[in-house]
């Protein structure tokens, strides 16, 4: 009964804002070409860390078949490093977690010093509020995304991609705009500052990592499994060493593994930024991921993966999987099981069949 309630107040609440902010996009699709674009806005306010890895060949294509487009990006500050530092972004402005019309207001002021829009691009499959608003301000001539309800987006990237691999929604675009053949390989999001910031932990040391949670209860392994996974690496190299990467609130885990394996544990700080977390994953020789954005940086780093997933949503699996192009990662999933009830035993072999062939 609440589940229902809530997708009602959902759909009035889409409803509301599609009314009072939605409008038509003009734009012809058939004279979409980044020949003519000279300003694109890329929508980051979600703050999801695997998009952001995944649509790095977007502005590395794009910057070097046409140098002259100016990139903006608004976005949250725990992603902003990676426009900052690592794709060098002409305008990035910061958001809080939660945006008002005000501050969407400031920083459309921000980046308008760029010229006009000319594309917007968003992953926000679900508009709302502060979607809708921002594409009221800014009237982007062409609105890229996966919002399929909404009359302003007029590149639908998930109804042209449907049943494919997420890199290859921007593939589409890229191929759309122009760029016939693009290198869809991911930037490793790593820094200098990062590798200042980490290094002596991973020197001389042979590391597995481990990444046992995701953002939502059901991606997160049972501590029996997690302890399986670890008893597994170790025995499996005697001189190994286990790194976990887990974020601040789900630290209660590193207790255990502690005081079971001592020494053998290299436990990362807990203030990590984005580029913190690719470079700690690109000094790993093995990562086993459940479905969250390290999978995504492992690709980008050629570090090879072992990820786990959800077998309720296969759909999923094939979108949000390693990329295509990555032959150094394994995908797992149970039918109709959560990463929560897997048991070491339903992926142990698969997971040794294919550690002994990337030792």
């Amino acid at each position: 009964m609440l589940k229902k309630l809530r997708l009602f107040k959902d759909k009035l609440r889409f409803a509301k804002n599609k009314f009072l902010y939605d409008f038509k996009a003009s734009a012809e699709l058939s004279s979409f070409n980044f020949e003519s674009i000279k300003h694109i806005v890329v929508s980051k306010m979600d703050g999801k860390l695997g998009d952001s890895q995944v649509i790095t060949p977007f502005f590395t294509q794009i910057r070097q078949h046409f140098p002259s487009i100016k990139f903006s990006v608004l976005c949250s500050e725990n992603i902003a490093p990676i426009y900052l530092q690592c794709l060098n972004i002409d305008r990035v402005v910061i958001l809080p977690k939660k945006p008002q019309k005000n501050d969407i207001k400031n920083a459309v002021k921000k980046i308008m010093n760029l010229g006009h829009c000319d594309l917007l691009v968003t992953t926000e499959p679900n508009f709302r509020a502060r979607d809708f608003i921002l594409e009221s301000l800014l009237k982007p001539t062409y609105t890229a995304g996966f919002e399929g309800r909404a009359d302003c987006v007029n590149i639908n990237l998930l109804k042209r991609n449907l049943g494919k691999h997420i890199s290859e929604y921007f593939k589409d675009l890229l191929i759309l705009g122009g760029i016939k053949t693009p290198d869809m390989h991911y930037l490793p999001l790593t820094t200098k500052e990062s590798s200042e910031k980490l290094a002596f932990l991973f020197n001389g040391k042979t590391v597995y990592g481990i990444a046992p949670y995701g953002a939502s209860k059901h991606r997160k392994l049972s501590d029996k499994t997690i302890i399986d996974i670890c008893d597994f690496f170790l025995n499996f190299d005697a001189n190994a060493y286990l790194c976990p990467l887990v974020a601040p609130q789900d630290r209660f885990i590193l207790e255990t593994l502690k005081n079971k394996y001592n020494e053998r544990l290299i436990v990362l700080p807990e203030e990590l930024n984005a580029t913190d977390l690719a470079y700690a994953i690109s000094r790993l020789k093995f990562l086993l991921s459940v479905d969250t954005a390290n999978v995504h940086l492992a690709c980008a780093s050629n570090t090879s993966l072992f990820a786990l997933y959800s077998g309720i949503d296969p759909d999923g699996i094939i979108r949000w999987g390693p990329a295509p192009w990555c032959k150094k990662a394994e995908t797992f999933y149970k039918e109709k099981t959560l990463i929560e009830n897997l048991d070491f035993e339903d992926f142990a072999q698969q997971l040794h069949n294919f550690i002994q062939i990337e030792d």
